[in-house]
């Protein structure tokens, strides 16, 4: 059984014949050929969650552990809205969907007929490319034409360059007729990709810089785990003329490279031993400001930012945009011997294992607060594990921490975002076999709480919430603790915690705040082998994080330059 509508069971079989297995529904009655057609076909994961936004993170998580595009689809009108912010996040993390909304027939659009907008092209700023159906096809070439539609689409989600792609689809009624079958002859459009590469004078120039540069600066940004690109950054760095600089969610460590950037920067005086003449960046976003505000300071003299699309001048500095595989140009770099004697690796690393030493005498001692909870969660964590880590304060602090080597590390930094953090975390963890943990904190953990309200709730999922009362990240950076406003409009405090929200989902829930009391949380949470979604909720002291993380700062700058 399918629908009548015929552009819709083609549109069914395309996608199947092109690989794609997951679908992810919210309830509505517009997009009804949709849902009887992609479900009655018994050829796709088909599941139904409520709120469009949890819906679409959900899917996001989906496409990021399969690395092929998820199919979201709705009803018209604002739930397409709701769709909007995983779409941007999707866009800015580079991960693939295939956004499919139903829309009330063209001519009634700005009539005053409920749940019509202007749907065409409502994502066109944070989108691959939008595509529309002609409504009501009944004709070859209007098959052909919506054949070849639903061909781009597909194919354009699933380019190497991925991010989301819309698909607006009007429907007049009747919405739920069917039929037994349809001939499934479709037109199918297949599209070879390719991966850019340089010309020979193209890498006569770049090789001459990358010789003669005494300092180079690899910086990687939020990035999924990637053997090869390990390998290939492994060798690179045995040059004493590179350094490599990753972050939590890089998933990248290498011997001689820096984890922890911003602890390392935190120690600068001289920072002339530490400049570049040269960066190369690629990967994803970066989280530290620190860096970003090293670079602008020290401008490198060449900078070569190596992605496809648009060259990010983050720094103010770029000299060359370089579209070509990652892991192609990295290869090729392997063979440019540095020609001088540089021991600028070693400066970087030195200073790291002073850092680490002091990192690591201040944490010993370290009281309650949301620095000594990331030490006893990451030291207590088992090995081959899934970390998802929410937005502000909390991802910034496993930034201090050195990754464990076993472990991949998820965030949402394409936009940053607090909202959906739980959501994605759930996505991706429905299709992983490992154990998934995400570390939220309240307020991400609140603004997405609708992320639990649908039954695909995976058993290998844990949470951990940071509860400090607050968006604690304000009154980490500077500017709002100087406002008469910080408590209400900036950290917006709250008494509020997780017991309830457990309760209400059926949620096994702890609740702790001393040291000794998490400690114990914390192996009975890993230990456990309840297939029941577990929250430990630890509460931390508002007033006094941003105090032990300022003192965490000072004390290592001070150990650095007593040693100096």
């Amino acid at each position: 059984m399918t629908s009548d509508k015929l552009s819709i069971s083609r549109l069914v079989e395309i996608a199947f014949l092109k690989g794609i297995q997951d679908v992810v529904f919210s309830p509505g009655s517009r997009n009804a050929p949709l849902v009887i057609s992609f479900v009655e076909s018994k050829k796709f994961n088909c599941i139904c969650i409520p709120d469009e936004r949890v819906a679409a993170f959900y899917a996001m998580g989906m496409s990021l552990k399969t690395k092929r595009p998820t199919i979201i689809c709705c009803t018209s009108g604002s739930a397409a809205l709701n769709y909007a912010p995983a779409i941007c996040e999707a866009f800015y993390q580079y991960i693939p969907l295939l956004v499919i909304t139903a829309d009330r027939p063209i001519e009634w659009i700005d009539q005053g007929i409920g749940q019509s907008i202007r749907q065409h092209n409502i994502y066109k700023n944070y989108i691959k490319g939008g595509f529309q159906f002609i409504q009501d096809a009944n004709k070859d070439d209007d098959y052909w034409y919506n054949d070849r539609v639903s061909n781009e689409a597909i194919n354009l989600a699933l380019a190497s360059n991925q991010g989301p792609v819309h698909l607006n689809i009007p429907f007049r009624e009747p919405l739920y007729n069917t039929i037994e079958s349809f001939n499934a002859n479709v037109k199918l459009i297949n599209a070879y990709d390719h991966k850019a590469s340089l010309s020979n004078e193209s890498w006569n120039e770049l090789s001459i810089i990358w010789k003669k540069s005494e300092r180079k600066i690899i910086l990687l940004g939020l990035s999924h785990p990637n053997e090869e690109l390990a390998k290939c950054l492994n060798i690179l760095v045995k040059d004493q003329s590179v350094i490599l600089l990753t972050e939590t969610c890089s998933n990248v460590t290498v011997d001689n490279g820096i984890q922890c950037i911003d602890r390392v920067i935190t120690t600068f005086a001289n920072e002339d031993v530490f400049k570049a003449d040269l960066v190369l960046t690629f990967g994803g976003p970066v989280i530290s400001k620190k860096i970003k505000k090293f670079f602008q300071r020290n401008k490198p003299k060449y900078h070569w930012d190596l992605r496809s699309g648009k060259g990010l001048d983050t720094f103010q500095s770029l000299t060359h945009k370089i579209d070509a595989d990652a892991i192609y140009f990295l290869n090729h770099l392997i063979d440019y011997k540095s020609v001088n004697n540089s021991q600028f690796n070693q400066s970087w690393v030195g200073r790291n294992n002073e850092v680490e030493a002091a990192h690591d005498k201040f944490i010993e001692n370290t009281e309650l607060s949301d620095l000594k909870v990331f030490d006893l969660i990451l030291n207590a964590m088992p090995d081959n594990i899934n970390l998802h880590l929410s937005n502000s304060a909390i991802v910034r602090y496993a930034q201090l921490f050195n990754q464990n080597v076993s472990v991949n590390y998820f965030a949402n930094r394409g936009v940053s975002g607090i909202d959906g953090s739980t959501s994605t975390a759930l996505g991706y963890a429905s299709l992983s076999e490992e154990d998934n943990l995400l570390i939220t904190g309240d307020m991400s953990f609140f603004y997405d709480s609708n992320a639990f309200w649908h039954n695909h709730l995976p058993k290998n999922f844990k949470i951990i919430m940071v509860n400090n009362s607050g968006g604690g990240i304000f009154r980490i950076i500077p500017g709002p603790s100087t406002t008469n406003q910080l408590d209400q409009f900036f950290e917006a405090t709250h008494p509020n915690n997780a017991e309830k929200v457990s309760e209400m989902f059926g949620f096994d829930y702890k609740a702790v705040s001393s040291i000794q009391d998490l400690s114990e949380a914390l192996k009975n949470l890993f230990e456990s082998s309840n297939d029941n979604l577990q929250i430990l909720e630890v509460f931390t002291p508002r007033h006094k994080n941003q105090e032990i993380l300022s003192k965490y700062f000072d004390f290592i700058s001070d150990e650095v330059q007593l040693k100096s």
